[in-house]
């Protein structure tokens, strides 16, 4: 994968995400969030660190697509949420170091891995 991370609509968030055949990390942000902006940077570096992996970053401001927010059940923000096989497998909300974000996403991909 590219090590990237993507913006994402509502309109792009079936298609994108729950269709995806790999896991996908979706992180439910608002820019008045001061944590939220806080875990930006390190998002960015977590698209890094598992660039060449088959899994995917996006980011969801959700003051501009409350709808998907509310339907996951988002009631803090940031919210860092790993999607597979269409589903939530986990969640994890608050700003945190680069390491417990890693180790979230690695221990969640070990957890659920469909391959």
């Amino acid at each position: 994968m590219s090590g990237k991370v993507l913006d994402l609509t509502a309109g792009e968030f079936e298609q994108n995400v729950l269709a995806a055949k790999y896991p996908v990390v979706v992180l439910f942000w608002a820019p008045w969030c001061g944590p939220c902006r806080y875990v930006l940077p390190i998002l960015d570096k977590l698209a890094d660190w598992f660039s060449g992996k088959k899994i995917t970053f996006y980011k969801l401001n959700t003051d501009e697509h409350p709808g998907i927010a509310k339907k996951y059940l988002i009631f803090n923000i940031p919210n860092f949420s790993i999607f597979y096989g269409g589903q939530v497998v986990s969640k994890k909300s608050g700003a945190g170091p680069f390491d417990l974000y890693k180790a979230f996403i690695n221990s969640s991909i070990t957890l659920h891995d469909k391959s």
